[in-house]
C-alpha cells in the first residue's frame, strides 16, 4: 500500500519537496550562524572592554604603590560596566578585607583596597 500511495506522487512533486527541503536547511544554517556571529561578537566586545577597564584599575594602583604610600589604596568604580554574561565582574567594596578586596591585597602586596566614593 505504501508503495503504491509513493506512486501515485508525481516524480515532480518530489523534486520540488527536496529543493523546498533543502532551501529550509540553508536558512536555518544561516540564521543560526547570523544569530551565533552577533552574539560572540557583542561577548567579546564586552569582554575587551571590561579588560581594558580592570587593566586601568591595575595601573591605577601600581602608581599608588609606588608613590610609597603605606595605606591601603582607594580606588573609583570601573570605568566599564560589563554588560553580558561573557564577562566577570565582581565590583569592591569599603571593607578592604571583604571578597575581592582582599585578593588585591593579596596580588599587589599592600595593606588593602577600597571603593572610592
Amino acid at each position: 500500500m505504501i508503495i503504491a500511495i509513493g506512486r501515485c506522487v508525481p516524480e515532480n512533486l518530489s523534486k520540488s519537496l527536496k529543493q523546498q527541503d533543502n532551501k529550509i536547511i540553508r536558512m536555518v544554517v544561516l540564521l543560526s550562524l547570523i544569530f551565533s556571529v552577533c552574539k560572540i561578537s557583542t561577548g567579546m566586545i564586552d569582554a575587551l572592554c571590561t579588560d581594558h577597564a580592570y587593566r586601568q584599575r591595575y595601573a591605577l594602583i601600581e602608581k599608588e604603590i609606588k608613590k610609597g604610600e603605606e595605606q591601603v589604596i582607594s580606588i573609583p568604580k570601573l570605568s566599564y560596566t560589563p554588560v553580558t554574561e561573557y564577562s566577570l565582574h565582581w565590583e569592591i567594596t569599603n571593607d578592604p578585607n571583604a571578597y575581592p578586596n582582599y585578593l588585591y591585597k593579596q596580588y599587589f602586596k599592600i595593606k588593602g583596597v577600597t571603593l572610592r566614593e
